[in-house]
């Protein structure tokens, strides 16, 4: 809140088969701010993510993961000077840095590979915090269901929009789906890649 005006903030219960129900309503009865959005059954990231950015009622959000890889007071503060130079609204995305090698190289040759689909260079788009206009955005319900909707939101709102670099951390809890093993990164390659191919007509 030092930032901005926060009127509200949606934290979203992805079909969880824990006690994060329980936490995040002992969090909201603490704070009138806080919404939750609870989902029986995790059909994918992007439909928790769909679901939380439908209820909210603010023009512009801010996304992040629970995970705590990133630091959100920190990314602002550490840009503040490149932010507050704007003479416009824009949308910020995030370059992680410091990450593992095979990480970066990973997602190296995704954005390769979507470059070359979308002809157009595609920048580090899966970083968090993302800071978005929904009216660039309009059809939330349209979104991937799945990983690809870090893709869709970076190719809806790039033409206006920044790329600020944020320090990755370690993972507070849980585990990367994208790094388990060698078959789940190349079924996520083959999500991202048949996406972008349907997508590309779309792409402006």
């Amino acid at each position: 809140e030092k930032f901005f005006n926060v009127t509200g903030y949606v934290y979203v219960n992805n079909g969880s088969s824990d006690n994060t129900l329980e936490i995040l309503e002992e969090i909201a009865s603490l704070d009138k701010k806080i919404t939750i959005v609870s989902i029986k059954s995790n059909i994918g990231y992007g439909n928790g993510l769909k679901e939380g950015l439908m209820k909210t009622s603010s023009d512009m959000v801010l996304i992040n993961h629970a995970d705590l890889q990133f630091d959100p007071y920190a990314f602002f503060y550490s840009n503040l000077e490149a932010i507050t130079s704007l003479e416009k609204p824009t949308n910020i995305f995030s370059n992680r840095l410091n990450r593992k090698k095979s990480e970066r190289i990973n997602s190296s040759i995704l954005r390769v590979i979507l470059s070359l689909i979308y002809f157009n260079k595609i920048s580090d788009f899966n970083g968090q915090p993302k800071l978005i206009f929904k009216n660039t955005i309009k059809e939330i319900k349209h979104l991937s269901n799945n990983f690809c909707i870090d893709l869709d939101l970076y190719n809806k709102c790039r033409l206006d929009s920044i790329l600020l670099p944020i320090i990755q951390k370690e993972r507070f809890s849980g585990e990367s789906s994208w790094n388990k093993n060698i078959f789940k990164r190349i079924k996520i390659f083959s999500e991202y890649i048949s996406h972008a191919l349907k997508d590309r007509n779309n792409y402006k």
